[in-house]
């Protein structure tokens, strides 16, 4: 019977765990707006209403309980009372458990978002040419593109992570057919596609698929046959 009823308690702290770890900072700005009242209306009473202090407001109650909960500690309102400093002890306490859950998410949201983008795990936004390929035609056609167009944003999709990444360029990793991988590469809103891949295959393939989700993308890419070269023209290559 207790395993019964063990197994659903199981499952419901593992949901709130999973809810917990994604929406931290919600539940910190959540947390923060309530206890920095509840903190505040605590200090005006037992310091005003119980200990009858005359120099403190509702007002300036509230800018105490903020400057006491994020450790600031100005010193220009203090407590007087017993019980204000056991108020002021538990918004010292709180504040510290509160910023430092909203700090430490923000940092990690951060080094996420950087990981992600220097593993090339990330998404590309306004991108107005995407390179597919690592060959040496590629990085060649990078350095021209950056010469002729400058300004322009280039996304470079890669099966694996460069050892050298060229300047003013961001990329993506991922198998370039993937059509999850293109459109991370901000192939929707791209004006131009260059493909070069050493496989034909693998470029009709790519065409193919860069077509259907931008149907007024101009496509150049490389072929390594005069068979390939048609095949491509059908899969929709402006450029052969």
């Amino acid at each position: 019977m207790s395993a019964v009823l063990g197994f659903p308690i199981y499952r419901l702290l593992k949901r709130l765990l999973r809810l917990f770890a994604r929406y931290k900072t919600l539940l910190a700005l959540s947390l923060l707006a309530p206890m920095v009242v509840v903190n505040a209306l605590l200090f005006y009473y037992v310091e005003v209403v119980v200990g009858g202090r005359s120099d403190l407001d509702l007002w300036a109650a509230f800018y105490w309980a903020i400057v006491t909960m994020a450790t600031v500690g100005y010193g220009d309102i203090v407590p007087k009372t017993f019980w204000g400093r056991v108020v002021a002890t538990e918004a010292i306490v709180a504040g510290i458990a509160v910023f430092t859950l909203m700090v430490t998410t923000l940092a990690e949201f951060f080094m996420h978002q950087t990981l992600k983008r220097i593993m090339g795990w990330g998404r590309l936004r306004r991108v107005d040419v995407v390179v597919v390929g690592s060959t040496e035609i590629c990085r060649e056609s990078i350095e021209e593109l950056k010469l002729n167009m400058p300004g322009a944003r280039i996304g470079w999709v890669l099966e694996k992570r460069p050892r050298e990444i060229p300047e003013d360029v961001d990329f993506v990793v991922g198998s370039p057919t993937d059509e999850n991988t293109l459109s991370r590469a901000g192939i929707k809103g791209a004006k131009y596609l260059i493909v070069c891949v050493p496989s034909d295959s693998k470029a009709i393939h790519i065409v193919l698929t860069a077509r259907r989700l931008n149907r007024n993308l101009r496509i150049v890419a490389i072929a390594n046959s005069s068979r390939a070269q048609e095949l491509l023209r059908e899969a929709g290559a402006s450029t052969v």
